[in-house]
């Protein structure tokens, strides 16, 4: 599953700093758009595309991308 936010929320979830009381206990960004109301939509993709979530994971989609391109 993967959710985006478009730039007005993301400004909103930076200008709050604290997290709120989920986003402590289980230290998952998403649960402060819960707490602030904003929606959230979640779709599954039918894709084999890759988490960018730490910088490990920035070389792993350098070699997927440098390989996709070789083909092209």
């Amino acid at each position: 599953m993967y959710y985006a936010f478009n730039r007005n929320e993301l400004k909103k979830f930076y200008s709050r700093s604290k997290k709120g009381k989920l986003e402590k206990i289980e230290d998952i960004e998403i649960l402060r758009f819960f707490e602030d109301n904003i929606k959230i939509k979640m779709i599954r993709l039918n894709s084999d595309s890759v988490a960018v979530d730490e910088k490990k994971d920035v070389k792993k989609a350098e070699k997927i991308i440098k390989k996709l391109l070789k083909k092209n």
